[in-house]
């Protein structure tokens, strides 16, 4: 027989991979990011039941399921065996139980077919691993989430009070000289070839917009112009000074990208 995991392999080989760890995350940034990003994939956030009520979720859990197929083997004309589809394909289907700490339990689940229909069979669920409770590695991973929890709302409260800091710089209609740090947003093709947005932080803290056809680098290059002030605007809480028509341009940004 063959699984074959179709487009949930890297999962399987993730998930797999902390069970093998015996149910534990292998660092906090882990925990933060199965927290953040992967939690909201999954359908059943507890406290809740899933898979034919076979599968207790409780508050603070949530499950992620993944399914392959299992071919059966056909035997060719000449003798060798090859992996197909036939009466003897069936799913494959296990159920990672997840908290703050890594997967808690994971579950085989069984299919039952009817008329060409599958749907969860919920009364063949079996537990194939159960976290075994580790005061240590628990208290490790829980001073590591809240340390982590600490720098990202660090991080989030420096963006805010650099957004805060930030003023007009010239007013609409000056020709002013900007000088800072700079990094590329995004990029835009459009009518007229290939956009650029940046975002310029001078000296002062200010925040300077520049989008136009001009390259100036992708990002933590210094550049220094002159350019026409557009208009000032508001952005998330930022004031930020709008430029167009930028000329006498310098910047790193060009040496980084001809390295």
């Amino acid at each position: 027989m063959e699984i074959n995991w179709r487009h949930e392999k890297e999962q399987f080989i993730s998930y797999k991979g902390i069970v093998n760890r015996g149910g534990y995350f292998s660092s906090a940034k882990q925990a933060a990011y199965f927290d953040k990003f992967v939690k909201s994939s999954s359908c059943h956030i507890g406290p809740c039941t899933a898979w034919d009520d076979s599968v207790n979720v409780a508050e603070g859990e949530y499950i992620l399921i993944l399914e392959a197929t299992v071919s059966g083997t056909l035997e060719s004309e000449d003798g060798s065996k090859q992996y197909g589809w036939g009466r003897h394909t069936r799913n494959y289907s296990l159920g990672f139980v997840f908290d703050e700490f890594g997967v808690a339990r994971m579950y085989r689940l069984k299919r039952r077919y009817i008329d060409g229909y599958s749907e969860p069979r919920g009364d063949k669920t079996t537990v194939e691993f159960e976290r075994e409770d580790d005061a240590q590695r628990i208290s490790e991973l829980s001073k590591g989430i809240v340390q982590n929890n600490k720098e990202i709302s660090d991080r989030k409260a420096a963006i805010e009070a650099k957004k805060a800091a930030s003023e007009y710089v010239g007013e609409v209609g000056d020709r002013i000289e900007v000088k800072g740090t700079g990094r590329l947003i995004t990029t835009h093709e459009g009518q007229y070839g290939l956009s650029y947005l940046y975002l310029i932080s001078d000296a002062d803290g200010n925040t300077i917009k520049y989008f136009g056809g001009k390259y100036l680098g992708d990002k933590g290059f210094e550049v220094s112009m002159v350019a026409t002030v557009k208009k000032h605007e508001e952005y998330g809480g930022e004031k930020q000074t709008v430029i167009n028509r930028p000329a006498k341009i310098e910047s790193t940004g060009w040496e980084r990208a001809c390295a």
